[in-house]
């Protein structure tokens, strides 16, 4: 459900992975997925530093979140 929060507030998610996730987030997409703590931290350090990566995520929830309204 937090999931759907943050895409309806358009900000993409980064998401610890299970099985049902690729329903909802798309990895690289309109967020990322990520299977540890060291991966995780990975891709907060990469967003903190790649504001076009940031961007683009971004872009593309609010996109998705334009069609599915």
């Amino acid at each position: 459900m937090k999931v759907v929060d943050m895409f309806g507030a358009g900000i993409p998610v980064l998401a610890i992975e299970f099985p049902a996730l690729p329903e909802l987030v798309k990895d690289n997409q309109n967020g990322l997925i990520f299977k540890d703590e060291n991966q995780l931290y990975e891709q907060l350090l990469l967003i903190s530093k790649d504001a076009k990566l940031l961007g683009q995520l971004k872009k593309n929830v609010e996109k998705e979140m334009s069609h599915t309204w």
